[in-house]
């Protein structure tokens, strides 16, 4: 769980420094990180509950 939220951490707050940095005003940069934060960590959420495969049966 820990490393889920540092991922979307780290994902809200690169793109809000990035938006910054391209011009985009800071309270539409937040909420723009904010977005992808939660998308990332919805994201990550879904995919631990995805079964593993079975031993032998990939490709």
């Amino acid at each position: 769980m820990v490393e889920r939220v540092a991922l979307a951490a780290g994902a809200a707050a690169s793109t809000t420094l990035v938006l910054v940095w391209a011009g985009i005003r800071w309270r539409t940069a937040v909420m723009a990180g904010a977005a992808a934060g939660l998308l990332v960590l919805v994201a990550a959420a879904v995919a631990a509950t995805v079964p593993s495969g079975r031993p032998g049966s990939g490709p």
